[in-house]
């Protein structure tokens, strides 16, 4: 087949390939009438999408057919077109209709602003809690930072009487007890009164709990804020713990020994406890009140008390040979478990005075349940 453009001959073809690959050579290089974009092999403008395979005059009367007299000819379209910015590169052109080009509209920013805003706000937030709980840790330890020194932090002392309405006798009797680790019931053990106590060890510490009046107490002798050793308000009920070794010596002037309302302890068998195993009130020994006496060794012992609502509470008591080898009142009710360290033997004799034989009752009252 002859080539019209520049008389190239096409064989071994047949009529149908030879025709498409001519019009394909036809528009090698040539330019979109319309915008001057490139051309593809079917003369669709890869820019606009015209099909330039349509002579001119056709667009032309189709277009003032359309836009009716006064309407601008192909040409003025043509020069306008050309003259604008025309996007490159992978552009979808079917998006634009034929004879008109628009840029592409660039994607909106709001979403990035608004979640760089709230990333901003959660930083604040975190610096602001670290900033509060630095500043509670620096008051806790009582001191703060001003101006890059280091200064004490003033405050008012807690008074464990504040909220108290009641108030002891001022007339009484003279009274001196010298308590051992252990446990004492005013009114049973001792009688109520104002107190002054005497420690042989900086650490030895007298806690009261009295529920009825407020007052909760754990004083020592090197307590960094102050004690109330010397002002112990010890009223009928309230129940004074001794340890870790002790003695502590109690004194008071005005001692209502005329209120005492102890009771005689039915039991009256000692036993032997050793740290071999766990021991069960009831079952190994009877439940009840004991003064316990260490015999062999030293070490921690624990009695650990079951209540109704599977709630259960353990409490410590300390044994040394050169320090402390007594402790006085260990209340054990039915089914409370009790063991020593091993190699430790305790000897159990039943206290001489009690508060009641309600064992579990006791608990309840004296921890506040």
């Amino acid at each position: 087949m002859y080539n019209e453009e520049n008389g190239a001959v096409i064989q071994n073809m047949s009529a149908k390939p030879a025709k498409e690959i001519y019009e394909r050579y036809k528009t090698m290089g040539k330019r979109c009438s319309l915008c001057g974009g490139k051309l593809n092999g079917k003369q669709v403008c890869r820019e606009c999408g015209l099909d330039n395979s349509k002579n001119d005059s056709g667009y032309h009367v189709r277009y003032q057919e359309r836009s009716g007299p006064g309407s601008r000819s192909i040409e003025e379209i043509q020069r306008e077109l050309r003259g604008q910015k025309i996007p490159t590169g992978n552009v979808d052109t079917s998006i634009y209709p034929a004879g008109r080009i628009r840029k592409p509209q660039k994607k909106k920013k709001g979403g990035l602003i608004a979640a760089g805003i709230v990333i901003i706000v959660v930083i604040i937030i975190l610096i602001v809690v670290w900033l509060v709980s630095l500043e509670a840790e620096q008051e806790e330890g009582g001191i703060f930072w001003s101006g890059g020194e280091e200064e004490e932090y003033s405050y008012e002392p807690y008074d464990p009487y504040e909220w108290v309405d009641m108030e002891l006798p001022k007339e009484g009797g003279e009274a001196e007890y010298s308590l051992p680790q252990g446990t004492y019931v005013v009114g049973v053990h001792i009688p109520a009164g104002n107190y002054e106590a005497e420690t042989e060890d900086p650490y030895d510490w007298v806690q009261v709990t009295d529920w009825e009046n407020g007052i909760f107490l754990f004083e020592y002798e090197d307590k960094p804020d102050g004690h109330y050793l010397d002002d112990l308000r010890l009223f009928d009920g309230a129940l004074v713990e001794i340890g870790d070794y002790g003695p502590v010596k109690l004194k008071t002037s005005n001692a209502q020994t005329s209120d005492m309302h102890g009771i005689a302890n039915p039991l009256t068998e000692s036993f032997e406890i050793s740290g071999s195993r766990e021991w069960r009130a009831g079952k190994d020994f009877p439940a009840g009140v004991y003064d316990a006496e260490l015999t062999e060794y030293f070490g921690m012992a624990e009695v650990t008390v079951y209540y109704e609502n599977e709630e259960e509470d353990t409490k410590r008591y300390y044994f040394d040979s050169e320090k402390g080898i007594y402790c006085r009142n260990i209340v054990i009710p039915e089914g409370a478990k009790l063991s020593c360290d091993e190699e430790m033997r305790l000897r159990l004799t039943p206290s001489e005075v009690i508060e009641t034989t309600d064992y579990l009752e006791y608990y309840k009252v004296h921890e506040g349940r």
